[in-house]
């Protein structure tokens, strides 16, 4: 029997009413359609970054191989929940909540030639079964109306798990880590990533992308970690 307009209505308010969405941070019930699924509360307690009010930002950047960096946030509060499940509890569609902040934290797309994520090694791919910063690229390029490539930049070496290693101990792990082929040559590359700690995976990326010939890299993240 054929499903009517009116029925299949029926069936997806009933749909609705029995799983009502919810937050994607706090996971409470929504009342309204909340702007990219953040309730209200939460919303408000968001901790907004200001990378031009940062010293420690200024100096890395003077440090760095890449040119400029943004980020909406700061890896505090809701944010490190809705990172940490995006990252590693199985819940890529969580991209969707931070795509939007992150396109507005960028001042200008149109300096940029491609979209390209941090790649992560095999291992890891294998186990979670995504590369979090490709799942936000897969989102965030249309919204900048930015192609991306997602094969150009790889990791040739693994490194490690970064989390209680120093800057330096990070720097010489990710020594030559990562390489960029050809395809890069002449362009102006965006670097995109979850969360920028002490810049030192995004430096190594920033150089093989260098090496291979992009005239500019600039990184773009949801958070930042303020140390």
């Amino acid at each position: 029997m054929a499903i009517t307009p009116f029925i299949g209505k029926w069936m997806e308010r009933t749909v609705s009413y029995l799983l009502p969405p919810l937050c994607v941070v706090c996971e409470a019930r929504l009342q309204t359609r909340a702007p990219v699924g953040i309730c209200p509360q939460c919303w408000g307690k968001l901790p907004r970054l200001d990378v031009t009010a940062e010293p420690a930002l200024t100096d890395m950047l003077a440090r760095s191989t890449f040119g400029h960096f943004y980020a909406p946030f700061t890896y505090e509060g809701e944010v490190i929940g809705l990172l940490t499940r995006l990252k590693y509890y199985q819940a890529p569609h969580l991209a969707q909540a931070v795509v939007p902040f992150m396109s507005a934290a960028l001042p200008d797309a149109t300096l940029y030639d491609v979209a390209v994520p941090v790649p992560v090694d095999r291992v890891r791919l294998l186990k979670r079964g995504y590369n979090q910063a490709a799942e936000i690229v897969r989102l965030l390029a249309p919204a900048l109306h930015l192609p991306f490539d997602m094969v150009g930049l790889v990791r040739v070496k693994r490194a490690g798990r970064q989390v209680g290693r120093t800057k330096d101990e990070r720097r010489k792990a990710l020594a030559g880590a990562f390489a960029a082929d050809a395809r890069f040559k002449g362009k102006s590359v965006l670097l995109v990533d979850d969360v920028l700690t002490t810049g030192s995976t995004a430096d190594a990326c920033a150089k093989a992308l260098r090496a291979a010939g992009a005239t500019r890299v600039d990184v773009l993240t949801a958070a930042w970690v303020r140390p």
